[in-house]
């Protein structure tokens, strides 16, 4: 009997497990000023987060704060005079190392250490090199490197047109600076975005350049352990291209890397997938729609090998216009699109919450835990715990609206809402089929949703801002904006 009852118990904790182990939510964190959540790092079952700040409405530093499952704050440690990037922050042998700029004439990178518990500084190295004078350095992306810290990003020479991607080869003890790496130079702007690590044990710089007039390109380039160049990949000459170069290793050894739409002004950011061999193995892009938007700030690779990318979402061509909005989406080995979700949040006078999504780390049950800022008074810390299908509900209906991968294609002109602002009745006329009708009040909450008819009944809505999606079989979609008298 003991033995049946102990059975039943651990049946009811597996339960649990399953149950609450993908439980979701979102959590803001106000800190007074402006703040953005940028890197994730899990380390021996903990997780760490580094925000950038800025501090006295004018000076950039950094905080760093250690969250537990459910992402409340453990302790946390300003640092107002290291300004990191979103790749800033490595954990290793129980030790938090921070990279970053220090001073307002950017001539020197720094190297901080601190403690995990609680954030006790360590030490700090001041990071140049007397061989090259450089001024206008910004760290962008640091990682461990055979035993050495490697802090790459951009600066330039004094005195000259030249910018340089440039890598610091730092001795992970003593914090000297074993050699400088000038990897590329440029009479506008040269600067490396992501450091990686190969599966063979290369080192791929990421990089971002452009041309005296205006002409961007992205490149990869591909260096052995002693840091000679096995080969270089150079994209095409855009001027449009202002995509932040962030990269990935999948599984097969391609390179995923964000680039640009090639020849248009809005950023409808796309992927690209290079060889081993340095040839192009596919490209992702986004559908050419009017005012379509999607920025991509970061790519990482998931459990099951497909990518994860995070950012910002757009459609301003809407009736009710998108504009940054947090964004993440997931793409397939082979460069198709599985899923993206964009969060659209209202505020009580039906107002849209701006904001973004920097980093994902994929938990332990599939679940995601995504970090970035949603845009109040000030830029707060946002962070979310979503579903493995990037879902804060089950049905991807509470928060985020626009779910699907072919949403809201449908021409505001092809359907025609009256009368609004409604007080009864609301008449929809259109042509087209559609088979469901959801209405979301002001903060996004589903509160009404039946099969497709040609008129609604409003009575039992409050008044005030609600906003109509009507859907067809296919998953295609419209929003509308209404109000109720």
């Amino acid at each position: 009997m003991y033995t049946m009852k102990y059975k039943l118990i651990g049946i009811l904790v597996i339960i649990q497990i399953l149950v609450f182990g993908q439980e979701t939510y979102v959590k803001v964190i106000d800190e007074n000023e402006n703040r953005t959540g940028y890197q994730i790092t899990r380390y021996e079952g903990r997780i760490f987060m580094s925000v950038a700040g800025v501090y006295n409405n004018s000076l950039e530093g950094a905080l760093i704060m250690e969250v537990d499952e459910n992402s409340d704050v453990l302790w946390k440690k300003n640092l107002q005079w290291i300004d990191i990037s979103s790749g800033s922050m490595i954990i290793k042998d129980d030790v938090i190392s921070l990279s970053g700029n220090h001073n307002p004439e950017q001539i020197e990178f720094y190297l901080h250490k601190m403690s995990i518990d609680g954030g006790d500084s360590i030490t700090t190295h001041i990071i140049d090199d007397d061989s090259v004078d450089l001024d206008r350095m910004f760290q962008l992306s640091t990682i461990h490197y055979n035993g050495k810290f490697l802090i790459g990003g951009t600066a330039n020479v004094v005195n000259s047109n030249l910018n340089n991607s440039i890598i610091y080869v730092v001795d992970d003890t003593s914090g000297e600076v074993d050699t400088l790496l000038i990897l590329d130079q440029q009479t506008n702007s040269s600067a490396i975005w992501e450091l990686i690590e190969d599966s063979d044990g290369n080192l791929l710089a990421i990089v971002a350049q452009r041309m005296q007039f205006g002409n961007r390109f992205r490149s990869i380039i591909k260096l052995d352990p002693e840091f000679n160049v096995i080969w270089k990949y150079t994209s095409e000459e855009d001027f449009f291209n202002r995509s932040k170069p962030k990269g990935c290793e999948l599984e097969d050894g391609k390179i995923a890397m964000v680039m640009g739409s090639i020849g248009g002004e809005i950023q409808i950011h796309s992927i690209r997938a290079i060889n081993k061999d340095s040839t192009i193995a596919w490209q992702f892009h986004w559908p050419d729609i009017n005012s379509f938007q999607r920025e991509i700030l970061n790519i990482e690779l998931t459990s099951d090998g497909s990518i994860l990318v995070t950012g910002m979402y757009g459609w301003l061509s809407q009736t009710v216009p998108i504009g940054d909005v947090p964004f993440i989406a997931k793409i397939s080995t082979e460069g198709d699109l599985i899923w993206e979700r964009g969060f659209i949040q209202f505020d009580g006078q039906g107002e849209m919450k701006r904001g973004l999504l920097f980093d994902v780390e994929e938990l332990d049950d599939a679940s995601l835990l995504v970090l970035g800022q949603q845009s109040n008074d000030n830029g707060d810390i946002l962070i979310m715990k979503l579903n493995a299908e990037g879902c804060l509900e089950d049905d991807c209906g509470l928060h985020n609206m626009f779910t699907d991968v072919n949403d809201l294609v449908i021409g505001q002109s092809e359907v025609n809402v009256y009368p609004n602002p409604a007080q009864d009745d609301l008449y929809i006329d259109t042509e087209i089929e559609f088979q469901m009708i959801k209405v979301y009040d002001a903060k996004g909450n589903l509160v009404y949703v039946e099969k497709y008819n040609s008129v609604i009944q409003l009575n039992q809505l409050r008044k005030g801002i609600y906003f109509l999606k009507l859907v067809t079989t296919e998953g295609k979609g419209v929003l509308k904006r209404l109000m109720k008298l």
